[in-house]
């Protein structure tokens, strides 16, 4: 194997995280329900959620 081949590889791969680590920094937490009642099983598409 080249060395750098080896090179972009690793290049590559720490640009992957450090764009993942970003994403995970600017999401935020929120409620989407204010029901007080225990939520079990929740199943999301998009931007649907729905509990079972």
């Amino acid at each position: 194997m080249n060395h750098s081949w080896k090179v972009e590889v690793l290049l590559l791969a720490l640009a992957l995280i450090l764009l993942q680590c970003h994403s995970i920094r600017g999401a935020a937490e929120f409620a989407i329900t204010t029901d007080v009642k225990d939520q079990w099983e929740p199943a999301v598409y998009g931007n649907i959620v729905v509990w079972t």
